[in-house]
């Protein structure tokens, strides 16, 4: 039995369907059973993320990789730079809880996902590191009621997928957009009122060579 390897005892991986919310518990137990453990060869392991990975839209991350010692890191490199967004994870984890309708009588199953759903939006939120969970409520409040350009911009300006700061980065980058944008519309203003002086001159200066020309061939 010299240089043969012993059987590597078979585990049971967590599931990553691929929503951001079940991002954190999933990284973590996959973390502490198969990426950070001495017991599977790198080849192993990017066997068992597949398998974590099979039932989902984040299977698609890797599916172009071949399974060797090699890939592996590449492997979960992807899929962490996928999906450890901390702004991501905290706002799909408050959504289910705020779209939740209200209850239109009482009854135990829907106190059930009431109570229940406050505490996996809570324990979830928990495990987003420095997160503010009131500012966080707040942020999605303002996000769901601003217009698209506005969204766009500010997510582009921002450095990292951290949760920004209400006062400090949120109001901040929005009140300059809206600056910017008032800026932009008094210089098209202005231009365009250039224009206008300019085109009226042109005409006045046009009919003028025009007057003149035919008084000359008169």
């Amino acid at each position: 039995m010299g240089g043969s390897r012993l059987k590597v005892p078979k585990v049971s991986v967590p599931k990553f369907l691929g929503a951001h919310r079940e991002w954190p518990p999933f990284r973590t137990e996959f973390n502490l059973l198969v990426a950070q453990s001495n017991m599977y060869s790198p080849s192993e392991k990017m066997r068992l993320l597949i398998e974590a990975l099979s039932d989902g839209e984040a299977s698609q991350t890797i599916t172009d990789l071949v399974v060797t010692d090699i890939n592996w890191p590449i492997a979960w490199k992807r899929v962490t730079d996928r999906y450890d967004s901390p702004r991501e994870t905290a706002h799909s984890a408050i959504r289910p809880l705020l779209e939740l309708p209200p209850l239109i009588s009482r009854t135990d199953s829907g106190l059930h996902k009431l109570i229940s759903t406050v505490r996996n939006t809570r324990s979830q939120l928990q495990q987003i590191p420095d997160l503010n969970e009131a500012e966080i409520f707040y942020l999605h409040f303002i996000m769901a009621r601003l217009d698209t350009k506005t969204i766009k911009e500010f997510n582009q300006s921002l450095e990292n997928s951290d949760v920004p700061a209400l006062d400090l980065q949120f109001t901040k980058r929005v009140n300059h957009q809206s600056r910017r944008d008032n800026h932009n519309k008094v210089v098209m203003m202005a231009v365009s009122d250039t224009e206008g002086y300019i085109s009226t001159d042109s005409r006045s200066t046009s009919i003028g060579r025009t007057s003149r020309s035919r008084q000359g061939t008169q």
